[in-house]
C-alpha cells in the first residue's frame, strides 16, 4: 500500500544530527567533511534520512531493518526524484553508521529513473526584455550576470568583490555545487553593469564583501532574488513564471545555439558529466525545429 509523504518539520533535534559515528562526528558534520559535500546538499541529505527515520519509527537503523526501509521508500506514492534522493540519504546514512550488507559491502540500492524533461528555457528575445524590464542596477546587474553565465542561485548570491576578475574578465565560483571551484567567463556587457552597480551600490567595499547586497547592506538571500526575477519576469510580459534556475537553462541553450562546444559548456556550468550539457542540444533541436518551421518558404 502506497505511504504518502507526511510533513516532517526541521528542527535542530534531527535524529540524524543526535546521532554520532564512533569518530564523535553527527551525520551532517561528517557529510560536509569526510564526504566533502556542499553545505547545501549535505543538509538536505541529512533532512532526507532524517524524515524517514520519523516515518518508520527507526531511530538508529541496523541492518535487519534495511529492507523494511528500503520497501517503504520504494512503496510510497513519492515521486520518483524523491525516492531517489531518499534512496541515497538511506546510503550514506547507513554508511555513517557502519552497516554494510550481508557481504560486507556498502549499501547501493537500485534507484528508480525519471523521464527526462527538457528545461524550461527563454529565447534571447526573452532575455532583452527582461533585463530592459528591471529597475535600477541591482536588478540589471543580477540578471545579466544570470543570463550571461548561467550560474546556479546560489553561486551568483555567494560571490564576494574578490570573486570578480575584470581584467581576466572572470568570476571565480568558489560557492559551487559539491564545492567544485571554477572559473566562468564574463561578457564585456557584463562587466559594464557590474562596475556600474558596484559603484551605485558599494561604498568603500572590501574583498569579502558579497557582490549582492540586500536592501539592509547584508548578502541578498536566494527567496528574495528569485522573487525579484520572477517581478522583472511579470512586467517583462513573459508568459511564465521566470525562476533563477531558468536563467540557467536559457543561457546554455542560447550559447549552443550560437555554437559553443558542449565540452566548454559543460566547465561553465559546473556539471559533473558532460552527459548533463548534452539535453540541451536537443532542447536547441526543438528550438531549430520552430524556427525552421517559422521561416521555411512556403512552396505550395
Amino acid at each position: 500500500m502506497a505511504r504518502g509523504k507526511k510533513k516532517v518539520r526541521k528542527t535542530t533535534q534531527d535524529l540524524c544530527l543526535c546521532t554520532v559515528n564512533e569518530w564523535g562526528q553527527d551525520f551532517l558534520t561528517w557529510l560536509t567533511v569526510e564526504k566533502a559535500l556542499d553545505a547545501d546538499y549535505a543538509q538536505n541529505l541529512s533532512y532526507y534520512a532524517n524524515g524517514l527515520l520519523l516515518r518508520t519509527d527507526c531511530v538508529k537503523p541496523a541492518q535487519s531493518d534495511v529492507p523494511r526501509l528500503q520497501t517503504y521508500i520504494i512503496q510510497s506514492d513519492w515521486s520518483k526524484s524523491y525516492k531517489r534522493h531518499v534512496l541515497r540519504s538511506l546510503e550514506l546514512y547507513l554508511e555513517f553508521l557502519g552497516i554494510r550488507d550481508p557481504h560486507g559491502n556498502l549499501y547501493s540500492f537500485r534507484k528508480p529513473r525519471g523521464s527526462r524533461k527538457l528545461p524550461s528555457y527563454l529565447t534571447q528575445d526573452e532575455m532583452r526584455k527582461l533585463v530592459r524590464a528591471t529597475r535600477n542596477l541591482r536588478e540589471s546587474a543580477l540578471i545579466t550576470l544570470y543570463c550571461t553565465t548561467g550560474l546556479r542561485l546560489r553561486e551568483a548570491l555567494g560571490l564576494n568583490i574578490r570573486d570578480v576578475d575584470f581584467e581576466g574578465k572572470v568570476l571565480h565560483v568558489k560557492h559551487a555545487k559539491f564545492d567544485k571551484e571554477r572559473e566562468v567567463p564574463m561578457s564585456d556587457d557584463l562587466i559594464t553593469v557590474l562596475k556600474l552597480y558596484l559603484e551605485a551600490y558599494h561604498r568603500n567595499p572590501k574583498p569579502t564583501d558579497p557582490l549582492f547586497l540586500s536592501q539592509r547592506g547584508g548578502r541578498w538571500s536566494a527567496n528574495a532574488a528569485a522573487d525579484t526575477i520572477a517581478r522583472c519576469g511579470e512586467r517583462a510580459g513573459i508568459d511564465r513564471k521566470v525562476t533563477p534556475h531558468m536563467l540557467r537553462h536559457s543561457f546554455a541553450t542560447a550559447m549552443v545555439g550560437n555554437g559553443c562546444d558542449i565540452f566548454h559548456l559543460s566547465k561553465m556550468m559546473g556539471h559533473n558529466k558532460i552527459s548533463t550539457t548534452e539535453i540541451y542540444l536537443h532542447v536547441n533541436s526543438e528550438a531549430m525545429r520552430e524556427q525552421y518551421d517559422s521561416a521555411v518558404p512556403n512552396l505550395f
